[in-house]
């Protein structure tokens, strides 16, 4: 089925792609050469027929791709992994959303480390970063019902053999500019799906704690003093946590302690 401003490539089942090792990440994919987004495209699937947990849908070009707090996504044609992914946390409770956008987080830092290093890091609260550059992105969209959580879809945005970027990008880079080689974005996507659903089976299995920990060990300039940017104006602070809700806790240096939200505090970097 082709939805509006896309054109579809292939098709696949279950089973068909030989670097898959997941039970069932990725084993229902659909192929474009372009559409307006991965995530749009797949909720609007969901629209119409059921879709097994894992599928995802992935393109070679996006005209419209959809980043954090309204953000777009750039990537030239070919070069990067844009995916979408739908999962159905059913068992998890609402009040408790935040461990998903974890998890995921944690799914994408454990496939870039692998290729990477110990180097690359969670910057809250879902972007991943190598060194002070940012190499993937993440948008989560929760659709919760009456009886909680009903699906997650999963967009990705991840720079892989892209070696220039558009001016306007403060901090880009790819992993072909980090190692110095080209990558098979097929061979990186099954790996990615590897990571990806060995962090949400510790999820299913109800490792909260493991999967916090972790979260926080991985976290991009945390324990640190560092600038910060509130209302066009900087102060020092120091990442000490992230509360429940997913807000950034922050320790100023007069010993004060606040809670931030997602665009109510920048880096300075």
């Amino acid at each position: 089925m082709a939805l509006k401003g896309s054109l579809v490539v292939e098709f696949s089942g279950q089973k068909m792609d030989k670097n898959l090792t997941t039970l069932f990440t990725g084993r229902q994919k659909i192929r474009l050469l372009s559409v307006d987004s991965t995530s749009s495209y797949l909720a609007e699937m969901l629209r119409f027929q059921p879709m097994p947990e894992g599928s995802c849908v992935t393109a070679l070009s996006q005209m419209d791709g959809r980043g954090q707090a309204g953000n777009r996504w750039s990537s030239d044609e070919g070069k990067n992994i844009l995916v979408s992914f739908v999962f159905f946390p059913t068992f998890l409770p609402v009040n408790n959303i935040f461990l998903l956008s974890k998890t995921f987080a944690l799914g994408v830092c454990d496939y870039v480390r692998g290729r990477t290093g110990p180097r690359s890091c969670i910057k809250w609260p879902n972007d991943i970063y190598w060194n002070d550059r940012k190499i993937a992105g993440i948008l989560i969209e929760n659709s919760i019902g009456n009886s909680g959580i009903s699906h997650s879809i999963l967009g990705i945005g991840l720079n892989v053999n892209q070696e220039q970027f558009p001016q306007h990008l403060p901090n880009p880079v790819s992993l072909s500019q980090i190692l110095g080689k080209e990558f098979d974005l097929e061979k990186e996507l099954a790996l990615l799906c590897g990571s990806l659903e060995a962090r949400y089976l510790q999820l299913k299995r109800g490792e909260d704690q493991r999967i916090s920990e972790d979260y926080l060990k991985s976290l991009y300039r945390i324990g640190e003093w560092k600038r910060f940017s509130k209302d066009e104006t900087e102060f020092t602070g120091k990442i000490t946590g992230v509360a429940s809700s997913g807000h950034l806790i922050i320790e100023m240096k007069n010993g004060e302690v606040s809670e931030f939200d997602i665009k109510e505090v920048r880096f300075v970097i």
